[in-house]
């Protein structure tokens, strides 16, 4: 005669094996809780915040801190969630790591891009075109009236010996040495800066 346990062998043949192991409903639905959390942070982190217009310009102050940054753009309508924002500046180590300026954002833009673009601090360059011909003091009013110096700083300084002297030249003023072109500058380029550079 059969033993007991070749009896429980035998019935498992017949019976094609151990029955399956039933889903616990509550085991699924934490899945799919997981599942739409999920799909909830990537369309928040990569997709962008699609604000009223195309491009927003906001200033990020100096000294700013990432929660402070997050509320500006959030307002400015650049980025969908402040709070997103400061958390994954946190995670990564990236609060030191973003600069100040003035930035020029497309709305199409997500979060991850608003971060990197601060992170490489590729802040707004506004162009200003100088024609040939202009006196040194309308091109400084050029500049004043494109909101990135003042003309009346810009004159003393190209009047300023000690300053020709710095950039090489015997002069006493930077009269007829100012390059007609289309410049591109910072909005914090500075007086220096912009001489300097023309």
């Amino acid at each position: 005669s059969k033993s007991r346990h070749g009896r429980d062998a035998s019935n498992e043949v017949r019976g094609g094996g151990r029955r399956p192991l039933r889903e616990n409903p509550a085991s699924r639905a934490l899945a799919a809780v997981i599942a739409v959390l999920f799909a909830a942070l990537a369309m928040a982190l990569f997709l962008p915040a699609r604000g009223k217009l195309d491009f927003a310009t906001v200033e990020v102050p100096s000294g700013a801190s990432a929660g402070e940054i997050a509320e500006i753009l959030g307002d400015a309508g650049v980025i969908r969630s402040p709070l997103l924002f400061r958390v994954v500046a946190r995670v990564r180590f990236l609060s030191r790591r973003l600069h100040a300026g003035e930035y020029r954002f497309s709305t199409r833009q997500s979060l991850m891009g608003v971060l990197d673009q601060l992170i490489r601090g590729e802040v707004w360059l506004h162009p200003v075109t100088i024609p040939e011909g202009l006196r040194m003091e309308e091109v400084f009013s050029r500049l004043e009236g494109a909101g990135l110096a003042s003309a009346a700083g810009l004159s003393a300084l190209a009047g300023n010996p000690g300053f020709c002297r710095e950039l090489g030249l015997e002069g006493a003023s930077l009269e007829g040495y100012l390059a007609p072109q289309t410049y591109r500058f910072p909005k914090a380029y500075g007086e220096r800066g912009i001489l300097r550079a023309m």
